[in-house]
């Protein structure tokens, strides 16, 4: 649902409280940062995750505004490539459009190849998305023939 104004939107609130007793939760909408990982980062994982931030910013020539909008999500070693050392950032919307164009980022003595990652949540239970196992009310299902079991 969307409001015209400020006033119209408080006053949607209070009349959705009222009218369904307090039994759920009305919240503004927001929207998530985008991600980026960073593949084949050498050994910088070991390092702090200020530490990686600031060697961004400094090797890439990106203004010093940008510390408080990237946050390392995870480091993780790709085993599937090498045993590749990679990053995963959270970047806000202002500065990920920049980084995502330049393709690669300097990272210590590397050039860093660098993709938008996309973090889905999959149900290993029935084969659904957006949730996990543990919230699944769905019957356990076969992901080859799709047969209850």
């Amino acid at each position: 649902m969307s409001c015209s104004n400020a006033d119209s939107k408080v006053k949607l609130r209070q009349e959705v409280q009222e009218k369904l007793w307090g039994k759920y939760i009305v919240e503004d909408p927001y929207f998530k940062n985008p991600k980026i990982e960073i593949k084949d980062v050498e050994k910088l994982t070991e390092n702090s995750d200020e530490d990686i931030i600031q060697k961004l910013i400094d090797l890439n020539e990106l203004e010093e505004v940008a510390k408080d909008k990237v946050k390392i999500i995870k480091k993780y070693v790709n085993k599937r490539r090498y045993n590749s050392p990679n990053i995963i950032l959270d970047v806000r919307h202002g500065i990920s459009k920049t980084i995502i164009q330049r393709g690669r980022m300097n990272i210590g003595w590397r050039e860093c190849d660098i993709e938008e990652y996309f973090d889905v949540a999959h149900c290993c239970k029935y084969a659904g998305l957006n949730h996990f196992p543990n919230d699944c009310r769905n019957v356990v299902t076969c992901f080859k023939c799709t047969d209850n079991q």
